[in-house]
């Protein structure tokens, strides 16, 4: 669907953006040892801080780096030798990539919480179900609205995963659980 053009456009998209997940990758994966070593300790406290600390680096370099990549969403495809067409289109679709940005902090931030407290169960929830979605988003969203739903895959994706980072965090009982080891 979308032809080359389509294609073209998602590669100057995904070079881009692929940069900033990998930020953001790095954030939650250099927080879990530190979140790891609280748990370990009964330090639930510190455990909160140092998560809070991931939680507001990852959101603020997400919006930093979404910010930094709208103003320049014209522009990113010459990097590759993008056509002028290419360079419109991944101007115009850039913004639905950006907004998947701060949901994936989120997840990314929550799925290494979750490997630091021993839920890891829910940490691979989180892992497969992005691309499980993704999967699932792509076979639907594009029959009923063409290209646009190929787009909105990913960010839709992002965002229902963060969603269930958060029900996942909360543990069906409206607080957080997952700080203390008794919490289960």
């Amino acid at each position: 669907m979308g032809g080359e053009r389509a294609v073209a456009c998602y590669s100057c998209i995904v070079y881009a953006v692929t940069i900033v997940h990998m930020l953001l990758q790095g954030v939650g994966d250099g927080s879990q040892p530190l979140m790891s070593r609280c748990y370990g300790e009964g330090a639930a406290g510190e455990f909160r801080s140092v998560r809070r600390l991931a939680y507001g680096f990852a959101g603020a370099l997400a919006c930093a780096s979404a910010g930094i990549l709208f103003l320049g969403r014209y522009y990113i495809g010459k990097l590759f030798g993008a056509s002028e067409d290419v360079l419109v289109e991944a101007g115009n679709v850039l913004p639905v990539f950006l907004l998947g940005i701060l949901f994936l902090s989120f997840t990314r931030v929550t799925t290494s919480g979750f490997y630091a407290t021993e839920k890891n169960l829910f940490s691979y929830a989180l892992v497969y179900g992005e691309p499980i979605l993704l999967f699932l988003f792509l076979l639907v969203l594009p029959r009923f609205t063409g290209m646009a739903g190929v787009w909105w895959s990913t960010c839709l994706s992002q965002i229902v995963c963060a969603i269930v980072a958060q029900i996942l965090k909360m543990g069906g009982t409206g607080r957080i659980c997952d700080v203390n080891k008794q919490d289960g």
